[in-house]
This record gives C-alpha cells, sequence and structure tokens, in this order.
C-alpha cells in the first residue's frame, strides 16, 4: 500500500492504463465550490483534472508546507501514472527541504525506502 493516493483513487490502485486516468479524470470533472480553505489541495485536484500541469504545482513555490505538499501530489501523480523516474526525482527534492514535519516529506521518504526494496 502507498502512503496516500490521488483523492477518490483508492489506496493500492496500480493502475497506469489511459482508461484508468481518463476515468480519474472524468471522476474530478465536477468542479467544488470556490476553495477558502486549502488552495494547495485544489490546485493538486486541478492536476489530478488535467486544468494544471505538475510543472505548474512544481513552480508555484511558497513556504515549506506548501511547497512539500504540492511536491508530493506532483510525485505521486508521476507514479501512479508510470513515471517512476520522474517521482523519485522529485521525492528526493522534497526531501532535501528544511521542513521534516509535513505530511509530503514523511510521506516522500516513504515512497523512496520503498523504491529502494
Amino acid at each position: 500500500m502507498r502512503a496516500a493516493r490521488p483523492v477518490g483513487a483508492g489506496s493500492g490502485l496500480a493502475a497506469t492504463s489511459s482508461e484508468s486516468i481518463a476515468a480519474l479524470r472524468l471522476a474530478y470533472k465536477r468542479s467544488p465550490a470556490p476553495v477558502k480553505d486549502d488552495q494547495t489541495y485544489y490546485d493538486r485536484l486541478q492536476m489530478y483534472k488535467g486544468e494544471k500541469t505538475p510543472e505548474d504545482l512544481l513552480r508555484s513555490g511558497g513556504d515549506a508546507v506548501t511547497v512539500a505538499t504540492l511536491a508530493y501530489g506532483v510525485g505521486n501523480w508521476y507514479l501512479y501514472t508510470g513515471g517512476e523516474d520522474e517521482a523519485k526525482a522529485v521525492f528526493e527534492r522534497i526531501v532535501t527541504g528544511p521542513n521534516w514535519m509535513p505530511f509530503g516529506f514523511i510521506a516522500a521518504e516513504a515512497e523512496l525506502a520503498r523504491m529502494r526494496k
């Protein structure tokens, strides 16, 4: 089981077919109400929907928690869609960050440990 998956994808789901990705994006097509509390997770949802690119999220900046959260979402997306090398590079970038407390940092460490096995 992975540390996390895109919301709604279900843990342990490792489908990489274009049909699975299309189905996941379709599930996110229903735009939620305007975001007031957590733009970071909303930005990740927009990436899952194809409205933002992974690069958009990685370039967006912010404090250490925001950067780790967005980057983990990108790494997870790469991992989910079959881009293990890209995922590993993003996870390694996260764990060189200054703050070890965000979930994204801890989850990136767990993903990297799994990749080493």
